[in-house]
């Protein structure tokens, strides 16, 4: 069904001419075992993770996901901090005890268990990402976004969009980012402590190994910078609304709301499925 699903929409979709979780529905309903997918990771062995409001799976390779660790627990955020490990936030699984906003968690063992970081009780943090010894990401609990210091042991409020629902960051540079609003696409230069709006669309975000930065617009166009995000081309399609994009080596992952997670490797001109539920 997915399959059908995507072949139809990147064949149906127009091609122009000459970019850490959403929370939005991502144009596909959520599956009951898995729930409703909200962040996407890639480990440094390679590994997908994917993080939903009923918990934390892995991408298998029969192309199916794998529940990691035994609870329930609502994962609104996923990033890799420079060392390897896994770092969360959410809320825990229904009836387990302890504060509802976990703040920051971290896993050394790929999410089988967790031990709180920092700013547990006071924060949910979605949009995580990383870079560095740098930590961001977007505390619902008082809508800013937050950049952590020291792996993210140490926090400050920093200047926050209206509306911020994505957030990528330069794996090279960690006070450079690209912020997404319902409505703008958004850049700073200076750790989030002041934003410019950009000419390129709101939309899913990341920020490649490479440099790039690519977003995945509503209109089901992907599009392309090369400088930083000032200025943006349309290089390629998208098969559907997406949650959340990753990169796996040179391939450029995306996540739909179901837990599906598509790959494409042309700069969006085929898409093939990775996984689903």
């Amino acid at each position: 069904m997915i399959a059908a699903l995507l072949t139809i929409l990147v064949a149906s979709a127009p091609l122009g001419v000459v970019a850490c979780g959403r929370g939005e529905d991502g144009g596909a309903q959520a599956r009951p075992g898995i729930g409703r997918a909200q962040a996407l990771a890639v480990d440094p062995a390679g590994a997908i993770l994917v993080g939903t409001d009923r918990g934390l799976f892995r991408v298998t390779r029969r192309g199916t996901l794998r529940r990691v660790g035994a609870l329930e627990r609502d994962v609104t955020g996923l990033a890799f901090a420079r060392d390897g490990a896994l770092l969360s936030s959410g809320h825990p699984a229904p009836g387990q005890p302890g504060p509802g906003d976990l703040g920051l968690e971290r896993s050394d063992n790929g999410g089988l268990s967790w031990r709180s970081v920092s700013l547990r009780g006071q924060a949910d943090l979605h949009l995580l990402c990383a870079s560095g010894r740098r930590v961001y990401g977007l505390n619902t609990t008082t809508g800013t976004i937050m950049a952590g210091r020291d792996g993210g042991h140490v926090w400050e409020t920093r200047s926050t969009p209206p509306g911020i629902n994505d957030l990528a960051v330069d794996p090279n540079a960690p006070a450079a980012l690209v912020g997404s609003s319902d409505s703008a696409l958004w850049r700073s230069t200076d750790g989030a402590e002041t934003w410019s709006r950009t000419n390129g669309p709101p939309g899913a975000v990341a920020w490649l190994s490479s440099g790039r930065v690519v977003v995945a617009s509503v209109d089901a166009r992907l599009h392309e910078s090369r400088d930083r995000g000032r200025s943006w081309t349309i290089v390629g399609r998208v098969p559907a609304p997406l949650v959340a994009l990753a990169e796996r080596r040179d391939t450029l992952l995306g996540l739909l709301a179901n837990g599906s997670v598509v790959a494409t490797a042309d700069r969006g001109g085929r898409w093939r499925l990775v996984a689903e539920p």
